[in-house]
């Protein structure tokens, strides 16, 4: 039987033998530029499970936010250039269960953030809140 850690390390010479070969052929090398976390991390939520860009902004789609209940959802914003927390967005009627951050598009200063089990129109009928970054 073969030890598993002699495996790891098999694998492990394997793969910096490609990426220095990748790199030996002038193929870049990517590095990451730049590491987000919100400012109140709270366990189980799942940051970074929904995103979205656009220019300098980012947005990440927090749905197990637990801010207004049980899954309740949010969505923060942060600046690309350097990592910035901007915002953190709840919609005004927050409620248990109603996964707001679950569905996030971008688009020049609109941002668009579904919450697919909100309530108000029948269980789990959903809702999309629509931003304005300029005015908020």
């Amino acid at each position: 039987m073969t030890n598993p850690r002699s495996q790891f390390f098999a694998c492990f010479a394997v793969c910096s033998s490609v990426l220095a070969t990748l790199s030996a052929f002038g193929q870049p090398v990517i590095h990451e530029e730049l590491k987000i976390v919100p400012e109140d991390p709270e366990l189980w939520d799942a940051f970074g499970s929904y995103t979205a860009i656009n220019g300098n902004i980012a947005v990440i789609g927090v749905p197990s936010d637990d801010d207004n209940g049980n899954i309740s959802g949010s969505a923060y914003l942060f600046d690309t250039k350097d990592g910035q927390q901007l915002r953190k967005l709840t919609p005004d009627d927050a409620a248990s269960g109603d996964i707001f951050g679950e569905a996030i598009a971008i688009n020049g200063d609109m941002l668009v953030i579904g919450a697919p089990g909100n309530d108000d129109d029948g269980f789990n009928s959903g809702c999309v809140y629509i931003f304005d970054l300029i005015t908020g």
